[in-house]
């Protein structure tokens, strides 16, 4: 029995030995830097509940632009609106393959086929999904598709926190809506344009907690170059939309609620300005972002017109927890509860 353990030992012993020497091994290459992977596991142990937070610190460290590793797959972070140009811009055309969820065959080939978000290319196909999309999902009948997804949802209960802290703002707000329709006016999707203070404070709420904290992963099918450092081909490439939106080098007071901020300025979220891509850029920008703009600003219009708002038994808005919930969209670690008066 144990003559025969042996080999058995070494079979499961060589190859583990091989991983750890090549991890290693110094790698040829100018790569971004980051921190120092660990064998087989890479820098996964380092990424904490909140990796978009970690990874932010770690750019403040290393420069905007870094690299990990998540078990054996080489990441690259942007975390700057220079670094975020280079690969949503810059090199657009060549970094517009997806990185698509890991799937058997059959299912990454409906994925290609259906799918103008998870696809794995972009194709004469990809580029067809996208036109019909535009022309016949999110027309003016879009209001058939639904009540909204979570990343509305999201966005909406960060405002509404967000507002309910600052009641300067809130304040602010409830007056612009009372100068244009009075005290009873329903609120419709027309007017929407002509509520300055209303797109101020979405676009806010939107900087400082962005729907999705990574834009959705991008694939590099060959090798290139980003910011003078070689990136290896099949390297995955995040941008951290979160620590874009909290830039201290971009923004002034850049974690504070600061509405008035957007009031003289040009910057939007149409993917034109680097500082602020809550939606992303360049040919894969978010297909929904003409819907979720009017869903959000018309929602919490309404919210805010009709009623006022308070925390239950009269709690200080203050002392609100403001711990985000990591996933595909960054939630509230405890759900916002708030009573209409």
């Amino acid at each position: 029995m144990e003559y025969y353990m042996l080999p058995a030992s070494f079979l499961i012993f060589i190859p583990l030995l091989f991983l750890i020497v090549k991890q290693l091994i110094p790698k040829s290459g100018n790569l971004p830097p980051g921190p120092r992977p660990w064998p087989v596991l890479g820098n996964i142990l380092q990424m904490g509940k909140n990796p978009h937070i970690s990874l932010a610190k770690f750019a403040e460290i290393h420069g905007p632009l870094i690299s990990v590793k998540l078990g054996t797959q080489l990441v690259v972070v942007a975390s700057s609106p220079h670094s975020a140009a280079e690969i949503l811009k810059t090199q657009d055309r060549l970094l517009s393959a997806r990185s698509p969820p890991s799937v058997v065959p059959h299912e990454l080939s409906v994925i290609d086929q259906h799918s103008i978000v998870f696809s794995s290319d972009l194709n004469n196909h990809w580029k067809f999904l996208r036109a019909f999309c535009r022309t016949h999902l999110f027309s003016p009948k879009a209001e058939l598709m639904g009540a909204g997804s979570d990343t509305t949802t999201s966005t909406i209960e960060w405002a509404m926190t967000e507002l309910l802290r600052n009641k300067g703002a809130m304040h602010k707000l409830q007056a612009e809506l009372t100068s244009k329709f009075g005290e009873n006016d329903t609120i419709t999707e027309s007017n929407i344009s002509e509520l300055p203070y209303l797109a101020a404070c979405v676009k806010e709420t939107l900087r400082l907690h962005s729907p999705t904290p990574f834009l959705i992963p991008r694939r590099a099918p060959e090798t290139c170059n980003i910011m003078d450092y070689t990136i290896p081909k099949n390297s995955k490439l995040f941008v951290n939309a979160y620590a874009i939106g909290r830039d201290s080098n971009t923004w002034e007071d850049a974690l504070c609620f600061q509405p008035d901020r957007f009031l003289d300025s040009n910057v939007d979220f149409r993917g034109q300005d680097f500082e602020f891509i809550p939606f992303g850029a360049g040919r894969r920008i978010c297909p929904g972002l003409g819907f979720a703009r009017q869903e959000v600003h018309l929602i919490l219009a309404s919210l805010i017109h009709h009623f006022k708002w308070s925390l239950p038994n009269d709690e200080d808005p203050m002392q609100l927890d403001m711990e985000e919930k990591f996933g595909v969209t960054l939630q509230k670690e405890k759900p916002l509860f708030i009573v209409p008066m």
